[in-house]
C-alpha cells in the first residue's frame, strides 16, 4: 500500500505509484500528468486533487484489476475519464471497461459533469464539453461487476442514467450486478431512474435517497405510456431496503411505487425508512405485497395521511374483507406526521381488523 498526502508527486515517486496495488493520494501536487498507474492496482482513493480529469482512456483501460475506486473532494473535477483531443479521436469511439470494479464512490465533486465527459459540437465551437442533459454515465464506460455505487454531493448532475442508453448497457452487461445504490446531496438531480432501468437493475437490494431537494420523482415518467401505448413501469425484484430522506419535492404527491404492475417489486424488502418527503400523501397502495417487511420507519412527512391507501380504481373489484398481513413485522416507528389519520385508508381507527401483524415487539 502507498499513501501520499500533501506532497508534490515528482518523477522520483512516480516509480512507486506505478508499482502500488493499493494507492491513496490525498492533497498532493502533481508535477507530472497524466501519471502512470500500475496495471495491478486493486484499490484507488483520490482526495482533494486539483484535477479536472483523473484518467486518460488509455490509462483507464489498463486498470484491469481495479476493484474499488473512491474519488472525493476534488472541487474542479469535471470528469473521471478525460477525452484527450485529436490524438484520442479514434479511441473515443471505443469502450473503457472496468472489468473487476465492484465498488465506486463519487463524493463532493461539485463540478463533475460526467464519468466520461463527451466531446460535442456546440454552435461553431468545436471540442467543447457540453453539460446539456449529459448523464453521469454513458455507453463508453462499462461496469460488468459493479455491486455498490455511492453518489454524494454531485451538484452538477441532472440525471444518472439515460433512458436511450439502457438497452446498450443491457447488451454490454453493464450495471447488471448492482445491489446497493446510495444517492445523497445532489442538488440538481431530478430523478434517480429512467422508466426502463429495470432492464438493468434486476439485482438491486438497497436504495438510499437522501437530501436531494429538487428531486421530482424517483423514476422518470413513472407510469406514463409510451408511443405504443405500453405503460412504463419499474420493478426491482431483489430489492430489500428502500430509504428516502430529505426528498422534499416528490411531484404530484404520489405514492412511492403506485402502479399495480409493481406489486411484486417490493416483495423482498425487509427495511423501509422514509423521512422528510414533504409532498407524500401515502406510502403504498393497499394491494402491494410486502410479506418480508421487518422494520418500518416513517418520520417528518408533513402531508402524509395514510400508510396504505385504497386505490379508487379498484373499488368495484374490492373485497370488503381484504386484510393486509405483516407476518414478519418486528418494529414500527412513526414520528412527526401531523396529518396522519390512519394506517389503512378504509379503517375507522388507526388499526382495525384489516391490518394484522403476527408479532410487533416494538411500536413507537
Amino acid at each position: 500500500m502507498l499513501k501520499a498526502k500533501g506532497i508534490q508527486l515528482r518523477n522520483e515517486l512516480i516509480s512507486l505509484v506505478d508499482k502500488a496495488e493499493v494507492l491513496v493520494l490525498e492533497g498532493i501536487q502533481l508535477t507530472v500528468y497524466p501519471f502512470r498507474l500500475s496495471s495491478k492496482l486493486t484499490v484507488l482513493t483520490i482526495q482533494e486533487l486539483e484535477l479536472k480529469y483523473l484518467f486518460t482512456p488509455t490509462i483507464a483501460k489498463e486498470l484491469v484489476h481495479l476493484e474499488k475506486l473512491e474519488v472525493r473532494s476534488c472541487k474542479i473535477m469535471e470528469g473521471i475519464v478525460r477525452f484527450e483531443g485529436q490524438k484520442d479521436e479514434n479511441e473515443i469511439t471505443g469502450e473503457v471497461k472496468f472489468s473487476k470494479l465492484k465498488q465506486l464512490k463519487l463524493t463532493s465533486l461539485p463540478n463533475l459533469i460526467s464519468f466520461f465527459a463527451k466531446k460535442e459540437e456546440m454552435g461553431t465551437t468545436m471540442g467543447s464539453f457540453s453539460t446539456r442533459a449529459q448523464p453521469l454515465f454513458n455507453e463508453q464506460v462499462i461496469f460488468p461487476v459493479l455491486e455498490s455505487l455511492t453518489i454524494d454531493g454531485l451538484d452538477n448532475i441532472i440525471k444518472i442514467w439515460d433512458k436511450q442508453l439502457v438497452v446498450v448497457w443491457q447488451e454490454q452487461g453493464s450495471f447488471c450486478q448492482l445491489t446497493d445504490l446510495e444517492v445523497t446531496h445532489c442538488s440538481k438531480l431530478m430523478h434517480v431512474f429512467p422508466s426502463n432501468i429495470n432492464l438493468l437493475l434486476k439485482n438491486l437490494e438497497t436504495l438510499n435517497v437522501i437530501a436531494c431537494e429538487t428531486m421530482k420523482r424517483i423514476v422518470e415518467f413513472e407510469g406514463e405510456r409510451d408511443e405504443d401505448g405500453v405503460r412504463n413501469e419499474v420493478a426491482f425484484p431483489a430489492r430489500e431496503h428502500l430509504e428516502m430522506v430529505g426528498v422534499i419535492e416528490i411531484q404530484d404527491k404520489q405514492s412511492l411505487p403506485e402502479p399495480r404492475e409493481e406489486v411484486e417489486s417490493l416483495c423482498k424488502l425487509v427495511r423501509i425508512c422514509i423521512a422528510k418527503c414533504d409532498q407524500l400523501l401515502y406510502v403504498f397502495p393497499s394491494h402491494m405485497l410486502i410479506q418480508n417487511l421487518q422494520d418500518l420507519r416513517i418520520e417528518n412527512c408533513d402531508e402524509l395521511e395514510v400508510i396504505f391507501s385504497k386505490d379508487p380504481k379498484d373499488e368495484k373489484e374490492a373485497i370488503n374483507d381484504d386484510i393486509i398481513v405483516f407476518p414478519r413485522l418486528m418494529a414500527v416507528r412513526l414520528g412527526w406526521l401531523p396529518q396522519l389519520k390512519s394506517f389503512y385508508s378504509e379503517t375507522q381507527g388507526f388499526f382495525s381488523h384489516k391490518v394484522q401483524r403476527t408479532s410487533l415487539p416494538l411500536f413507537t
